[in-house]
């Protein structure tokens, strides 16, 4: 499985990757932080980004591909549900 690691010399705090991660792992500080052990790995937050400043990374933990399949599609469900309430 993927995670999201975001580059801090371009992040530029715009906020939409906070607004687009369906599980609200994202947090802003003085730039974007993504609680690593939470980030399902979607990659939504990486197609949102203007400064390119997120990248998806296979995940160092050994964690099987796959594993959190429903939980993803479950949580971005949830995420468009939320964006048309």
């Amino acid at each position: 499985m993927f995670e999201s690691i975001i580059d801090e010399n371009k992040c530029v705090s715009c906020s939409n990757c906070v607004d687009r991660c369906p599980v609200e792992v994202i947090i802003m500080d003085d730039i974007a932080v993504v609680s690593r052990e939470k980030c399902l790995g979607c990659g939504l937050c990486t197609s949102i980004c203007p400064e390119e400043a997120i990248s998806l990374y296979l995940r160092e933990d050994g964690e099987e591909p796959f594993n959190r399949v429903i939980e993803v599609l479950t949580a971005i469900q949830e995420g468009k549900r939320k964006k048309n309430s």
